[in-house]
């Protein structure tokens, strides 16, 4: 008797071409054969010798230009591969310009935010990028600590937290009053979802902090809670955080 059993997977396992067995590539292979080396002989340069003038002078054909060949443009590269994708940038145009409503915002999976050697890199990497509004996710750090840590680390910051859903404050987002003005709109153990008012632009976009469990039936709420903004969501919308 056959039985078709239908199997749901959160991300397709790669499969090597080869040997058709999961877990690596084809190049990794070990099944698949090396190539052969082959020796060829080296060959020699058989153009004829260049005849002279009658003054004695060989004359010069094709000389190369002694200006050095055009190189191509080096393109920056970024040394963490996902840079690029914690730091995004929101533009709004106009007649008057072009307001940049989302100057730096980032999100960080900081993984415990106890130690001084990981509050001073926080410190410098929001002061080097000029972050103006940030996401800290699992920070571990006790709910009687939030005031003072926060307090220390930036003074003149707000801040808010998903503490009173989740005894580890899963979720934090800070952001400076004199850029932003945030409103928080909906907050659950795995998001907090807010509006975002930038001052300079009086313009606003709506943005979605996520910290998603570490088990797939855990996250199922997630998903679902991310449904029902998308589908009631019209304007300018970033999802941005960690979903494990």
């Amino acid at each position: 008797m056959l039985v078709r059993q239908q199997v749901q997977y959160e991300w397709k396992p790669i499969k090597c071409a080869h040997c058709l067995m999961y877990g690596h590539t084809e190049p990794d292979c070990r099944k698949k054969p090396k190539p052969r080396q082959e020796w060829r002989p080296i060959q020699r340069d058989r153009t004829p010798p260049l005849a002279a003038d009658e003054e004695g002078f060989i004359p010069v054909t094709n000389r190369a230009s002694s200006q050095p060949p055009p190189q191509a443009p080096v393109l920056p590269t970024a040394s963490n591969p996902f840079a690029n994708l914690t730091r995004m940038t929101l533009r709004w145009e106009s007649t008057g310009g072009i307001y940049t409503l989302m100057d730096n915002v980032g999100c960080w999976n900081i993984r415990g935010l106890n130690w001084p050697n990981k509050q001073e890199d926080l410190r410098v990497f929001m002061q080097q990028k000029q972050i103006g509004l940030m996401g800290l996710l699992e920070t571990k750090i006790k709910e009687k600590n939030v005031t003072h840590i926060a307090n220390k680390l930036f003074p003149d910051w707000h801040w808010c937290h998903n503490f009173h859903l989740n005894p580890k404050g899963r979720i934090w987002v800070c952001w400076k009053p004199r850029v932003y003005h945030l409103q928080v709109l909906a907050t659950t153990a795995q998001l907090l979802h807010c509006k975002v008012h930038h001052i300079e632009s009086k313009k606003h976009f709506f943005l979605t902090f996520v910290y998603g469990f570490n088990h797939a039936a855990e996250r199922v709420d997630l998903w679902s809670d991310l449904c029902s903004i998308a589908n009631n969501m019209e304007e300018a919308w970033c999802v941005i955080g960690d979903f494990n």
